[in-house]
């Protein structure tokens, strides 16, 4: 009885840890594929054409309506019934359409 060969696994080494982990199996092919974006990012640092730095966050607008966004304990956010419940007891002020937030206008 014949068996399809299967592609063999390779272990992708990772930067050192100290915490002990499993070792992460991948396919020959991603393996390959891994060292040489590696290899890429590598070769874009030393021209300077990369940076490591992450943006503090990537959508300007994402943010600004999270920053709107009552918070509970723990910074999550309040769900509508729990926002709802706060401004009925006067310890969250109630939504006023009309009024424009001061941080989302800007001059131009």
């Amino acid at each position: 009885m014949a068996t399809a060969a299967q592609p063999a696994q390779v272990v992708v080494p990772t930067a050192p840890v100290v915490i002990e982990e499993e070792p992460l199996y991948v396919n020959a092919k991603q393996y390959h594929r891994i060292l040489k974006r590696r290899a890429a990012r590598l070769k874009l640092e030393e021209m300077h054409k990369l940076e490591r730095t992450r943006k503090p966050y990537l959508h300007e607008s994402r943010h600004r309506h999270a920053m709107r966004r009552p918070r509970g304990p723990g910074g999550r956010f309040l769900t509508a019934a729990e926002i709802a419940e706060l401004e009925k007891s006067g310890k969250l002020p109630a939504k006023d359409n009309n009024s424009t937030s001061p941080t989302l206008s800007k001059p131009m």
